[in-house]
């Protein structure tokens, strides 16, 4: 049994993607890999934050470098 989920899921209550976690956590290689299956960069969380901003608020450069060509 195969469980298909989203590239894009959001978590029921914070809003929050895989790609807005890598983000934050300075995870370019998950990033790169989300960004490749097509991960939306523009979804916002709950509280208003894209993946550029959680790596912006974890001064992820490497990772806002990479959001940013994908904008």
């Amino acid at each position: 049994m195969f469980l298909v989920f989203s590239v894009d899921y959001q978590h029921s209550e914070t809003k929050v993607t895989p790609l807005m976690i890598a983000s934050g956590r300075g995870f370019v290689t998950y990033v790169e890999q989300l960004l490749a299956l097509e991960a939306d960069p523009h979804i916002k969380a709950g509280n208003g934050w894209t993946a550029r901003d959680w790596a912006a608020k974890f001064d992820q450069q490497e990772v806002i470098a990479l959001l940013e060509t994908h904008m």
